[in-house]
């Protein structure tokens, strides 16, 4: 039986990552790859991580750059391998 702690862990990191995954995982194939969500949280953590590269690549168009490395192909293509 597992812990409530770390019960909370993972919920607390999930919650962390559905408002800024990149916070939580170097690269969307983590997301993909992490054996504690489930696929319908995996997608949705990408789903979010989606939505934040699209602000990002709109904020740099718009000369407000901050340095991050655009991943949203990265995102797209694990979203695709999800949905397949």
């Amino acid at each position: 039986m597992t812990s409530p702690l770390v019960n909370l862990d993972k919920a607390s990191k999930l919650n962390k990552a559905l408002v800024v995954p990149e916070d939580v995982y170097d690269h969307p194939e983590e997301v993909s790859n992490d054996a504690s969500l489930t696929k319908a949280q995996k997608l949705d953590v990408l789903h979010v991580w989606q939505s934040n590269e699209r602000a990002l690549l709109r904020a740099s168009g718009e000369g407000m750059n901050g340095g991050e490395r655009p991943q949203l192909q990265a995102v797209v293509k694990e979203l695709d391998k999800l949905s397949a």
